[in-house]
């Protein structure tokens, strides 16, 4: 299945929103910040210690405050938390322009900026970067152009349920390694 991290479908040849590097720093950096900032969030196993691989620390921690935390570590958000949306557009549509995703970036960014916008405020990480990201997550996907398309039954009951659940983010990719 074509899964999903930040701007970038994984197996469409999509280049990562940001540097590698840079995104596995920020997501680090960001894991741990909202690991200690929520010390009761539990700890779930790891392969090491018979867990199930690629499980880690991210369990637990608000996904709109990950999001948001990432923005913020790569410089999309204002020092007010606000979303800077020149930035955003540029990176997004510099990372679409050699892929069959181009023609989509500014219908794509115009409408997930309008549904950041408009999201109902959750209880703390309110700068939209989460809402941000969902949206642009679900319309690659449910717009992945026909030679992009992975035409499988996981991907056909996948578009489905998101057909069906407007809010439901699309499954997303584990982090960068480095």
């Amino acid at each position: 299945m074509s899964y999903l991290r930040g701007f970038a479908l994984e197996s469409s040849g999509l280049p990562r929103p940001c540097n590698p590097t840079e995104d596995k720093k920020a997501w680090d950096t960001c894991v741990n910040k909202l690991s200690k900032k929520n010390p009761t969030t539990p700890q779930p196993t790891t392969q090491a210690n018979g867990g199930k691989p690629g499980h880690g620390p991210m369990h637990g921690i608000d996904k709109q405050c990950m999001v948001e935390c990432v923005y913020n570590e790569t410089g999309l958000l204002t020092p007010d938390m606000k979303l800077q949306e020149a930035k955003i557009s540029q990176k997004l549509t510099d990372k679409l322009k050699d892929t069959k995703f181009a023609s989509m970036a500014p219908s794509v960014i115009s409408k997930c900026f309008e549904s950041a916008k408009n999201a109902k405020d959750p209880k703390e990480c309110k700068s939209g970067a989460g809402e941000f990201s969902k949206c642009v997550n679900r319309e690659l996907f449910m717009n992945c152009p026909t030679e992009s398309w992975t035409n499988s039954e996981e991907c056909q009951k996948m578009k489905e349920k998101l057909t069906k659940c407007p809010n439901m983010p699309v499954p997303m990719s584990p982090p960068p390694k480095p």
